[in-house]
């Protein structure tokens, strides 16, 4: 059974679809949701459905980020590619922290934000770059340019764009 349309279920929902497929709209528009408000049973499945859109969000963030550190060639470029990385984090993290959330669930969410972003930081340091001759370098790039530190907005920073001649060097998996 579908939400009836309209409803502060239903605004939700439409939104988290749109976040999981990437969209960076704030959800400063929607309505507040609170277990109290909604019962029980639909605050269960509002929090199972942010979740999900979370994971799904951060799963074509781990893609990108793969596909970006394959094409960089240089330390610059994979400090270029983390950076951006971290500008994609910016709506989950705000997502996460809303307080349009009930504090369950903002709580579950910035936990499970923190660990997949710990999790992709210790991959990247245990093997990225590996076997390259300017490993160090990369090394101390991930390491500077942290994913599991909380993201700041920068309006100012260009987007990442691998280099035209870019060849993937090494493919470096994140789970």
């Amino acid at each position: 059974m579908l939400p009836a349309p309209d409803t502060p279920y239903a605004r939700w929902a439409a939104w988290l679809d749109r976040f999981a497929g990437g969209a960076d709209e704030p959800p400063d528009e929607l309505p507040a949701m609170e277990p109290e408000q909604v019962g029980g049973a639909t605050a269960a499945r509002f929090a199972e459905r942010c979740a999900e859109a979370m994971q799904r969000r951060l799963t074509h963030w781990h893609a990108q980020l793969a596909r970006d550190l394959e094409h960089a060639m240089t330390p610059l470029d994979a400090r270029q590619a983390l950076h951006a990385a971290r500008r994609r984090l910016v709506a989950a993290r705000a997502l996460a922290v809303s307080e349009l959330l009930f504090a369950e669930l903002r709580e579950a969410l910035a936990n499970a934000l923190d660990d997949a972003l710990a999790q992709a930081q210790r991959q990247l340091e245990e093997s990225a770059f590996a076997g390259r001759a300017d490993g160090e370098q990369f090394l101390r790039a991930v390491r500077e340019v942290r994913l599991d530190q909380a993201p700041q907005l920068d309006l100012g920073a260009a987007p990442f764009h691998p280099p035209s001649d870019a060849r993937p060097h090494r493919s470096i998996l994140l789970s």
